[in-house]
Parts: C-alpha cells; sequence; structure tokens
C-alpha cells in the first residue's frame, strides 16, 4: 500500500492536494484499526 503511494508521488507530483487527502484517509484508517 505505501509502495503505491510512493510511486503516486513519484508519477504525478503535481496531485499533492489528492496525496495528502489519500495519507491522512489511510492514516486515519490504521489508527482506527
Amino acid at each position: 500500500m505505501w509502495v503505491r503511494l510512493a510511486l503516486f508521488e513519484r508519477t504525478m507530483p503535481e496531485h499533492n492536494e489528492a496525496k495528502k487527502r489519500l495519507h491522512d484517509h489511510y492514516e486515519k484508517t490504521f489508527i482506527n484499526a
């Protein structure tokens, strides 16, 4: 999963906002799990 995020960050650096939202979503999911 984190590998996908890393690839997403490298291949689409202009989508920083979307990346932050994805990161926050996964972070909250792991904290709640």
